[in-house]
């Protein structure tokens, strides 16, 4: 796949996914676990999901609050940030 195609299906599944992001109420604490059962679309790849969570934060719709473990059993345990709907 060309850089310029992954580029377009990237943008395409952000863009479907923050209207799912938005639904997650005000003041919520979430993982990036948490979105992996809020938005039904598994992105090309798995990064997509720290790009979501920029493009939120960008737009001050989530804050970085801190750190903890993955609940997800294929990330073994790794620490994840915990954020904050806004």
């Amino acid at each position: 796949m060309k850089q310029l195609e992954l580029a377009i299906l990237k943008r395409n599944w952000c863009e479907a996914a923050l209207p799912l992001f938005q639904l997650i109420p005000s003041g919520t604490e979430f993982t990036s676990d948490d979105l992996h059962r809020h938005i039904p679309t598994t992105p090309e790849h798995p990064n997509w999901w720290g790009v979501l969570l920029a493009k939120c934060r960008a737009l001050r719709l989530a804050t970085p609050i801190g750190y903890t473990p993955s609940s997800r059993p294929e990330a073994n345990g790794r620490v994840i940030r915990l954020w904050k709907k806004s």
